[in-house]
């Protein structure tokens, strides 16, 4: 989940000739309180199932918004195992403009990747792919993957003009409708099929800070720093001493030891 800095919360507590990236903590506050409905809605809601395990890490770009990594694991008899159930979850087309003309406003504006490679050149390509794996495939029906992300169903409909360009449903980020009405911002909702899937989630959400070498003058002496990089959103956040972080369960170690014992975590 990704805060929207055009929601309205935001844009009605600004001054006509202020802009969002000045106001952080206005921003944050915004997205907290965003982010606490949602993980009631996947908790005590059930809107995926009933769940038996979760967390979540806030992360902060560079130069860009706050965003939640969620990860959660549901009880065995709600975990979707057929194709009718997955694409009740998941969608991965972009709404009817003529029947859901909301949801079309919303997932035309937050969760259409690029475009980029032969239509445009993006931040995303290494060595002229993708490295979020865009454009899609066309798909007729949904098929579950063992070992990776399912094939979702994209049918091959009329395109979409974004900007200057024409869209297919190749190119629309997985969501799930419900959340996407209610939060107007960008969610992206994904099965993991793996547990490699779970490994890589639990990687990247729980990754190391940013790393920047500083070089500065001071006293006509030069020093060098090994510093870590702050965004103006992450500062704001500690600042207000908001959680970065929750598990529903935590791994602790005890401090006991045993000479010529090995370690063992409970």
């Amino acid at each position: 989940m990704t805060c929207n800095p055009n929601n309205a919360e935001i844009s009605e507590n600004i001054d006509v000739n202020e802009k969002r990236e000045n106001r952080p903590d206005l921003v944050d506050r915004v997205f907290r309180q965003k982010l606490k409905p949602l993980m009631t809605d996947i908790r005590r809601n059930i809107i995926f199932g009933k769940v038996n395990v979760y967390c979540y890490v806030i992360e902060f770009q560079k130069r860009g918004l706050p965003h939640a990594h969620i990860l959660i694991t549901l009880v065995e008899n709600y975990k979707p195992r057929d194709s009718a159930l997955l694409d009740k979850i998941v969608s991965a087309e972009i709404a009817d403009k003529n029947t859901h003309p909301g949801l079309f406003s919303i997932i035309t504006k937050n969760m259409i990747h690029g475009p980029c490679g032969f239509l445009s050149y993006s931040s995303c390509m290494v060595e002229n792919i993708c490295s979020k794996s865009f454009l899609k495939k066309f798909q007729e029906y949904t098929v579950l993957k063992f070992d990776r992300y399912p094939l979702y169903h994209r049918r091959k409909k009329n395109s979409v003009k974004i900007l200057k360009n024409h869209v297919y449903n190749s190119w629309d980020i997985p969501y799930s409708p419900y959340l996407s009405l209610k939060y107007n911002c960008h969610i992206n909702v994904d099965i993991c099929a793996s547990f490699k899937t779970v490994k890589y989630l639990f990687g990247y959400a729980y990754k190391e800070f940013d790393r920047a070498n500083i070089s500065f003058q001071f006293d006509e002496i030069k020093n060098h720093k090994d510093s870590k990089s702050v965004s103006p959103h992450e500062a704001v956040w500690r600042i207000f001493k908001f959680s970065t972080h929750e598990e529903s369960h935590t791994v602790e170690k005890l401090a006991v030891y045993l000479e010529a014992e090995q370690n063992i975590l409970f």
